[in-house]
């Protein structure tokens, strides 16, 4: 199994540290961290893994962009304004911000933009890790 850092306790957390440990020997994640706060308190602070893809550095304790932690917290707060009546999902984005619509967006709809139906690239190729916080 992967080597693990950091600190848990092994009753509470040892399936937990045994999920990041499987997922990077098996190649699923190359590199992770998860972190449990409960009130402030850090009860487990599990990583493992890499920071590149040749295998040369541990992932240790890095600053790492967290990409997608965001979308709950957004698709729960469009479910709450649909609800309300203030966004409808079949509505153009750009109805709701105009700026969206630049570019060839204006017919995309807040269901398309959630669902990732919208065709807006992300990165097709590696970028330089030092451009990721630019």
């Amino acid at each position: 199994m992967a080597d693990l850092e950091g600190h848990w306790d092994p009753r509470r957390f040892g399936a937990l540290a045994d999920q990041i440990a499987e997922r990077v020997e098996d190649g699923t994640d190359l590199g992770l961290g998860v972190a449990v706060i409960q009130d402030g308190e850090i009860l487990a602070d599990i990583r493992g893994g890499w920071r590149d893809k040749k295998h040369t550095a541990h992932f240790g304790n890095p600053l790492i962009s967290i990409y997608s932690a965001g979308k709950a917290v957004l698709a729960a707060l469009i479910m709450r304004a649909v609800s309300d009546g203030q966004i409808d999902y079949d509505t153009p984005v750009a109805e709701y911000w105009p700026e969206f619509g630049a570019e060839g967006k204006e017919d995309i709809t807040v269901a398309q933009a959630l669902s990732h139906q919208a065709g807006l690239a992300g990165f097709t190729e590696e970028i330089d890790p030092a451009l990721w916080v630019d």
